[in-house]
């Protein structure tokens, strides 16, 4: 059996982006959990944009820059972040 370290485990199960905030690009590491969709909502819940991508990026690059100022969650499958739009 082998035996996966909490570092290990935290960086498969979390989603990072940068730079935040951002005013133009969001770049997203890809978890790698199967899903191959970003959906970003904004603070009332509304889906604002989506992209689809290659389950083989490494990076994903989602175009910001005509969404209006202030919070919004990202989601990849079943985890999500927040992010601050400048």
């Amino acid at each position: 059996t082998s035996e996966l370290s909490s570092r290990e485990i935290q960086s498969k199960t979390k989603l990072s982006a940068f730079p935040i905030p951002t005013n133009k690009i969001l770049n997203i590491i890809n978890p790698k959990n199967g899903a191959n969709k970003i959906e970003i909502f904004d603070t009332s819940g509304k889906l604002v944009l989506n992209k689809n991508f290659a389950g083989s990026e490494n990076k994903i690059s989602v175009d910001v820059e005509n969404l209006p100022k202030g919070i919004y969650v990202y989601k990849i499958g079943d985890l999500s972040s927040k992010f601050i739009k400048n």
